[in-house]
């Protein structure tokens, strides 16, 4: 069969995990499609790319009708069906990434381009507007999907790894996302949280060190005995702030 088509409002919904994926595939087989696929005014799939690609896999015909749009337009039609399975502002945050992107990416003013998605472009700013979230969110969002492991997004798309901590953890090197993401959820929020802590240490150090030398060379124009006062302040204080520290937790 000619491969059809898939809305970019469909698109932006994320594919369903391998193991449901396989059921579906299961049930297609078993007894055929029992929902038909809906689509858009355009002839492009507009819901059921999961039962589609489960009929390609399986030879099974799929059916077809028209979507019932009652009057919205298809991203708004989109959301409002899939309501149970984008709950959060990350997970808007990959939708909006997908529909800004498009079919990944590409010279966005190519009739290529145009065709494949439907006719529809849609600018970040307008993606952020059209779903209620922050265009920074959107980028955080496309910068996961360009870096992290297909296992990083998964996490944030069914909800059990916020965008901010996805978003640390997709700076790190393939390897370690995939080590963290083998474990589970937390591990990645723990992965997150401490190289958020080296990255910010590492800014520290540098922003520090040229103004300890800065405050250094200062008391070099007193005399000794003002000199060694000042020192004394200054050595005083930082072990105070060092002593109200939390004590560091045993490695056991």
């Amino acid at each position: 069969m000619d491969r059809m088509k898939i809305h970019p409002a469909c698109l932006m919904l994320p594919p369903l995990p391998p193991k449901a994926f396989a059921d579906l595939r299961a049930s297609v087989k078993a007894i055929g499609l029992v929902a038909p696929i809906l689509t858009a005014p355009d002839g492009s799939i507009l819901d059921g790319k999961n039962r589609y690609h489960a009929c390609e896999r399986e030879k099974v015909t799929p059916r077809f009708e028209k979507a019932d749009l009652r009057g919205m337009d298809p991203i708004a039609w989109v959301l409002e069906v899939n309501r149970h399975r984008i709950r959060n502002s990350s997970q808007l945050a990959l939708a909006g990434a997908r529909l800004v992107t498009g079919t990944h990416g590409g010279d966005r003013h190519s009739e290529a381009f145009k065709s494949a998605n439907c006719g529809l472009e849609l600018t970040r700013a307008a993606a952020a507007a059209r779903l209620n979230i922050s265009a920074a969110a959107i980028d955080r969002a496309q910068f996961i999907l360009e870096h992290g492991v297909p296992e990083l997004v998964s996490y944030v798309e069914y909800g059990e790894v916020p965008l901010g901590p996805a978003f640390d953890v997709a700076h790190m090197s393939r390897q370690d996302q995939l080590a963290c993401c083998a474990i589970d959820g937390k591990a990645v929020r723990v992965a997150a949280r401490v190289w958020r802590e080296k990255k910010l240490a590492d800014h520290t150090s540098v922003a520090i060190e040229p103004s300890l030398k800065q405050l250094l060379k200062t008391t070099r124009r007193l005399d000794d005995v003002d000199r060694r006062t000042a020192l004394d302040v200054i050595l005083r204080a930082t072990q105070a702030e060092i002593a109200a520290l939390p004590k560091a937790k045993s490695a056991a």
